[in-house]
């Protein structure tokens, strides 16, 4: 008798994170049933390491950010500053003490192509929030962010519904 196609998928939820002050990330989920697990495990990396880069403790260590930039990795920032690989890591590294987790919303993530996952969410510092997207692309059989932007959103923008 075949194999039943819903028996071989993987449902994936929002995974519990670690709290960033009071605030826990993703603060929202949404239920979808992916068929090949691989591509779950891959979105699940890629949301751990975009994580991992709002964590003030893995900012400070460099070591831990080689693991997760690319070796290609570019930057435009909020302020619309281009950023290499070597700038981030020194910006990063730099800012470890008086860094502070922003509040994240609206978090999405999915794999637009075999291996290349494009993970989009809302940072919000007070009244300033801050629209950012990243690739993450596998390399060398682990997820490395290729590519990141912030963009600057105007106080009333609604939230992503992609």
């Amino acid at each position: 008798m075949p194999r039943s196609r819903t028996s071989a998928c993987r449902s994936l939820t929002a995974v519990e994170w670690p709290s960033v002050g009071s605030r826990s990330w993703p603060p929202v989920g949404r239920r979808r049933h992916l068929c090949n697990a691989s591509r779950v495990d891959r979105v699940e990396e890629s949301l751990a390491g975009e994580w991992a880069l709002l964590d003030a403790a893995v900012r400070s260590d460099t070591s831990g950010l080689e693991q997760l930039l690319h070796p290609n990795f570019a930057e435009r920032g909020q302020s619309g500053q281009w950023w290499t690989r070597e700038a981030t890591l020194d910006a990063l590294t730099s800012e470890a003490g008086a860094y502070e987790p922003p509040e994240v919303r609206d978090v999405h993530a999915d794999e637009v192509a075999d291996g290349v996952v494009l993970v989009v969410y809302v940072t919000v510092r007070g009244d300033r929030s801050v629209g950012r997207s990243s690739l993450w692309m596998e390399h060398q059989g682990r997820m490395r962010i290729r590519w990141h932007q912030g963009t600057p959103l105007p106080a009333e923008q609604p939230p992503f519904s992609g």
